[in-house]
This record gives structure tokens, sequence and C-alpha cells, in this order.
């Protein structure tokens, strides 16, 4: 009786890993219609590593998969994909860089130490910080804040209603360095003039149209890494970007909002410190492309 309770206890145990494993086997068809059932090992650019119930192993390339198979892996990757962004809290892909410590975080939903009002109004409205230029100012409307960092993924939604233009600028402790900037008809990128009225003048790189309807939100993403400026808007189809030595030369020491008109709403910012991402120079080549 005590060797049958013990076997029961060692089955009971065992059991929930074996469902895991049986889950986690299907059905895999080549070009030839030959099927085995194995479970997913390792997969590359090039080839799979399938694992059978009995335990051998076999690379097979994806060139030789049937198209379910390959639309199967597709869903699985866009599955890893969205659950590591989810773990870090990013809203849509980097594209240049991969997110590293957290550097910042205010969900805008209320005024917070350490911002610096310019110009313009400045309130929180449902829920959101919301700005408007001034006309007795005679200058964009101005929200900042010191951030020492040197590479950087930059997450935040936003709203435009009515304002004529919105930056996010990003300064070093002498002057601006950089900036994204969007208005009702698309977005852009741009090296700031960095000494106003010396030799060194702003360089704008690239302008993609796109509509921004009143009212609606939308999500940005900026990235700086060495050189480069990259913003892309809701997805990677919305990209504007650029490379300027000056970038990559000078420590940043603080970020802000500005705004051209009335209104623009933002919420849910991000930072990160950015890590190369290893694939950057094929994508850029695919980005540029469509850029022209």
């Amino acid at each position: 009786m005590k060797t049958l309770i013990l076997t029961l206890l060692s089955l009971c145990v065992a059991l929930p890993s074996l469902a895991l494993d049986t889950d986690s086997y299907r059905t895999w068809t080549n070009q030839e219609g030959k099927t085995i059932e194995a479970r997913l090992k390792e997969k590359t650019d090039d080839a799979v590593t399938l694992v059978m119930r009995n335990g051998k192993s076999y690379q097979v390339a994806l060139a030789d998969l049937s198209q379910t198979d390959l639309e199967w892996l597709d869903t699985q990757s866009a599955a890893d994909t969205q659950a590591s962004l989810d773990e870090v809290g990013l809203l849509i892909p980097p594209l240049m860089t991969s997110p590293g410590d957290l550097l910042f975080e205010d969900d805008l939903t209320e005024k917070t130490e350490g911002w610096k009002a310019g110009n313009g109004q400045w309130e929180i409205v449902d829920g959101a910080l919301k700005g408007m230029e001034l006309e007795a100012d005679d200058h964009a409307a101005t929200y900042k804040r010191n951030l020492t960092f040197q590479n950087a993924i930059i997450q935040y939604q936003i709203k435009l209603d009515g304002a004529r233009v919105t930056t996010f600028s990003v300064n070093d402790s002498v002057d601006h360095v950089c900036r994204v900037l969007f208005n009702e008809k698309g977005l852009s990128t741009q090296k700031d003039d960095h000494d106003h009225g010396g030799p060194d003048t702003a360089v704008k790189f690239t302008t993609h149209e796109m509509e921004f309807e009143p009212g609606e939100w939308h999500t940005v993403l900026i990235e700086i890494h060495d050189d480069t400026l990259l913003a892309q808007v809701d997805d990677e189809d919305n990209v504007s970007l650029g490379s300027h030595e000056l970038i990559a030369e000078v420590e940043k020491a603080s970020i802000g909002f500005t705004i051209g008109g009335e209104s623009v709403s933002f919420k849910n910012l991000k930072i990160w410190d950015a890590q190369p991402n290893e694939d950057w120079e094929s994508t850029r080549k695919k980005l540029e492309r469509k850029l022209d």
C-alpha cells in the first residue's frame, strides 16, 4: 500500500510538467508534404531546431517549411516581441536601439517637481499636461526639466488640438542640440543651431507626411544613439531620422516640450538608456529606401 501511494504521488507531481510539454508539440510540414510532431527549440534567421518526443533534434531550413508553419512562427515572434515590450512598458518597438535602465518616468497627470514652465500656459486637463502659446509672450510655450544622459529611448503620447507646431527638444549645458517637430501635416527631425549667431546652423534631416487629427492621441518614440536621431509615431511607417556629429559629441543635460499655437496635450513620458541594436544597419538601409 505504501508503495502504491508513493507511486500515485509521483504521478501527480509529474503530470503538470507532462501536460505543459505536450502542449508545446505541434505538427510540422515540409514543402514535400512530409510531417513530424515536434516542439520548437530555437529559431534563427534561416532555420529552426525541432525536438521530437523521443528527444531527437533536427535543424530545418525555413525555406523547407510549409507556409502554415512560417505563419505560425511569425505569430510566435510577434507574441514574443509584444511580451518583451509589455515587460518594460514600451508601446511600440524601437528600431535603432534596445532599452536599458529606466532613467525617468512621469505620467504627466499632475505638475511634478523638477519641471520648469517657461512661456505659455500649462495646466493639467483630463489627466494630461496641456500647454498653449500665449500671444503676449511673443515666444513658443516651453516646459523643461534637467536630465543628464548620452543615449536614450524617449516615449510619450501626444494630442494636437490646433497648434501650429510642437517639438520635443534635447539640450546640453550650453544650448539646443536636436529636436523632433510635429504639426498637423507630419513630423520631422533636425540638429539645432548650437551657438545662436555663430557659424553653426540648424540642419533639418527628413520630413514624413502624416495627419495628426485634432483630439486623437498618438504614441511618439524617439531614439538617440551616438550621432543619430530617430523618431517614429505609432509605428515604423511614420519615421524621420538623421545624423550629425554634434549629437554624439555632447552630453545631454535637459529635455523639453515646446508649443507654437493652441494647443497640445502630453502624457505617459518614459525615458530609458538606449543600448545598441546589432540589426540597426540593415534596418537603417530599409528605412532610408522608404524615405528616399
